[in-house]
């Protein structure tokens, strides 16, 4: 999926499958005090989105091919800071995104038009030491729901509703104006909602991010992320062995916050790339 997004974002007090955690990167970083105080973040964003599906030549069951769809997505995230202490402070995080996608002429017939949406959200928490000159080390969870994603190479199944869960480790380190961040955890499905024939979906993940300060109201900020994992099938009791897959998403940001205005305006763009393996019911697969 490549994505193109500008938005507006205020200052005030990650889809499941391959998609894996996605929380988002930690607010920036307050001076400890010696009594508790709270920060937070939140922004909301639209822009276009653009997805491209292959499947191989050996496909057993579907016809090969690429079929692209456009979409228009909006979303938001909301963090919030509080130090319970000077060097152990509490995060709480939450994001949603939902997308309308425009279906190929191709797949409807000549003078049919289709449209369909995903939506999909994340809640989670994180637990920390900071040392305001140095960094952080911590812990995350996260909690969430993926649903609406129409998919053209799972037999039986039109669209998908997953509520799943991801944990792990995470840290920070602060070198003058650069902040390195990186995350390494697990995702697991909870519960898989409406899809018949997918038992399970569960991947490992790491994922680093560096964020670089050219002044002190404009930002720009790289990310990369990778997953492995596999789709577990039931295929109405049919013997179908797991899909395994990999995921590599990247994404560039900058941000810049008006003088001492209470905002800050940001432009990013996201790529993600999936590629699933192939057995005896599907063929290798590729989604971008």
């Amino acid at each position: 999926m490549k994505r193109l997004a500008l938005a507006i974002s205020v200052l005030t007090v990650s889809t499941m499958g391959a998609g894996a955690a996605d929380l988002p990167v930690k607010a920036p970083a307050v001076q400890p005090a010696p009594t508790p105080q709270a920060s937070g973040y939140v922004e909301v964003y639209t822009g276009g989105s653009w997805l491209e599906d292959t499947i191989a030549a050996n496909a057993l069951f579907f016809t090969p091919g690429t079929t692209k769809f456009s979409g228009w997505p909006i979303g938001g995230a909301g963090r919030g800071n509080w130090w319970a202490t000077n060097d152990f402070s509490v995060q709480m995080d939450a994001q949603a995104e939902g997308t309308q996608y425009i279906v190929p002429p191709d797949l409807v017939g000549p003078g049919f038009s289709a449209k369909f949406s995903t939506l999909s959200y994340l809640v989670g928490a994180h637990a920390n030491f900071r040392n305001s000159q140095t960094g952080l080390i911590g812990v995350f969870g996260a909690i969430g729901d993926a649903s609406g994603n129409i998919t053209t190479d799972t037999l039986f199944t039109t669209s998908r509703g997953v509520r799943h869960a991801s944990g792990g480790l995470e840290g920070q380190y602060y070198w003058n104006a650069l902040t390195l961040y990186g995350q390494v955890g697990y995702d697991a499905s909870l519960d898989m909602g409406n899809t018949a024939s997918v038992d399970d979906v569960h991947a490992w993940f790491v994922r680093g991010t560096a964020r670089y300060f050219f002044m002190p109201n404009f930002m720009v900020e790289g990310t990369a992320q990778y997953s492995k994992g596999a789709v577990g099938f039931t295929s109405f009791g049919l013997a179908t062995p797991d899909t395994g897959f990999d995921m590599w998403r990247a994404s560039l940001k900058a941000e810049w916050r008006p003088w001492t205005m209470p905002f800050s305006i940001f432009g990013k763009y996201e790529y993600n790339q999936t590629n699933y393996d192939q057995n005896t019911v599907r063929s290798r697969q590729t989604s971008g």
